[in-house]
């Protein structure tokens, strides 16, 4: 093997671990990027949770309010005096 052939194999071994590190330079950044990715669907995930937990919250309390709405009425008709009272539960009742 002559001086030439040993000069181009050097230099396409050259070229060829440039070529790999600028491969693995992005696979890095390919993996950095998932990596981001990953942490902000992690905070949407946990965000929705929550979301779901103040929505159960809320459509409980819903669903309880008519149910404590009739229970006043019927109590309102115990209490002495009570015939704004009863005329509010009323209209709420009806209200919805």
């Amino acid at each position: 093997m002559c001086a030439a052939d040993s000069d181009a194999a050097l230099s396409r071994c050259e070229l060829a671990k440039t070529e790999l590190q600028m491969e693995i330079s992005k696979v890095r950044m390919e993996a950095a990027s998932l990596q981001d990715a990953l942490i902000k669907l992690e905070n949407l995930s946990d965000g929705l949770g929550q979301d779901k937990a103040d929505l159960n919250k809320t459509l409980m309390q819903v669903a309880v309010c008519p149910t404590l709405l009739r229970c006043s009425f019927s109590l309102a008709h115990f209490l002495p005096g009570s015939a704004q009272l009863t005329n509010f539960l009323r209209f709420l009742l009806t209200a919805r």
